[in-house]
C-alpha cells in the first residue's frame, strides 16, 4: 500500500516503529511523529516528538505522500468518564489531520483499527471483513466509528483510505508492562518465575500477528 515516497507515522508503538523500521530499511523517507522516546536510529527515518495535534505532526503531513495513523489513548479495558469526551479527544484529532492531509495532496491515509473489539464477540469464526461491527465497549466504538467518519473523509476529498483491523500484534521491542501485549507480558512473567493471569475460564481464542508479518501491508 506505500509503495513509494515519503511516509509520516504518527505513534510510537509497536506498529509504528515496526513499519517505521520497514520502511525506512527499503530506502522510503519516513517521518515519526510520537510522544514516546523514540527506539534506536533507523535508516531513512526521522524522530520527532509531538502528538495527532502538534504543528510537528501536520508538518509531517503536509510533506509526505502517504501516512499512517497508528497511535492512540485507549485500552480495550479503558474506563471513561463520558462516550462525548472520547469522541473529542480519540476521533476528531484523526479526523482533522486526515482533512489536512487531503488538502495538502496526501494519496493514503492508512488508519490502524483493532479486531475483535470491532466485530465484538459474537462474530462468526473466521471472520470476514464484510462482518457488521459490533462493539461492546468504547474501545472498539471508537475504532469503529472513526473508520466510517474517515471513509467520509475520503469520499468528500478523494485520498485514499486505508483501514487495518489488526488483531494482537506482537514481536521484538514489545513492552511487558503495558496495557496490551498478551505475549510480552505472558513472557516477561514466566520469565520473572511468576504465575500468568488470564482472565475468564480459558476458553477465550485470539489471533496473534506477528510483527515481521504484521508489517507487509505497509511495504507491497
Amino acid at each position: 500500500m506505500i509503495t513509494s515516497g515519503s511516509c509520516a507515522i504518527i505513534g510510537g508503538g509497536l506498529i509504528a516503529t515496526a513499519g517505521a523500521l520497514a520502511l525506512g530499511n527499503l530506502g522510503t523517507p519516513v517521518t515519526v511523529v510520537t510522544r514516546a522516546p523514540p527506539p534506536l536510529n533507523g535508516k531513512n527515518i526521522a524522530w520527532n516528538y509531538g502528538d495527532v495535534s502538534s504543528s510537528t505532526a501536520y508538518q509531517a503531513v503536509a510533506e509526505a505522500q502517504s501516512v499512517v495513523y497508528a497511535a492512540g489513548t485507549l485500552g480495550p479495558a479503558t474506563q471513561l468518564e463520558s462516550v462525548h469526551g472520547a469522541i473529542a479527544e480519540e476521533i476528531v484529532p484523526v479526523l482533522k489531520l486526515a482533512e489536512e492531509a487531503a488538502l495538502k495532496g496526501v494519496r493514503t491515509f492508512v488508519f490502524i483499527s483493532s479486531g475483535g473489539t470491532v466485530y465484538g464477540p459474537n462474530a462468526p469464526l473466521p471472520t470476514k471483513e464484510s462482518v457488521r461491527a459490533a462493539p461492546i465497549n468504547m474501545y472498539g466504538t471508537v475504532k469503529a466509528l472513526t473508520e466510517q467518519a474517515l471513509f467520509e473523509v475520503g469520499r468528500k476529498y478523494g485520498i485514499t483510505i486505508v483501514v487495518l483491523r489488526v488483531a494482537n500484534p506482537y514481536g521484538p521491542g514489545q513492552s511487558g508492562t503495558r496495557r496490551q501485549g498478551f505475549v510480552a507480558a505472558a513472557v516477561k512473567t514466566a520469565l520473572a518465575g511468576e504465575p500468568i493471569v488470564i482472565w475468564g475460564d480459558g476458553s477465550t481464542t485470539r489471533d496473534f500477528v506477528y510483527l515481521d508479518e504484521g508489517i507487509a501491508w505497509m511495504v507491497r
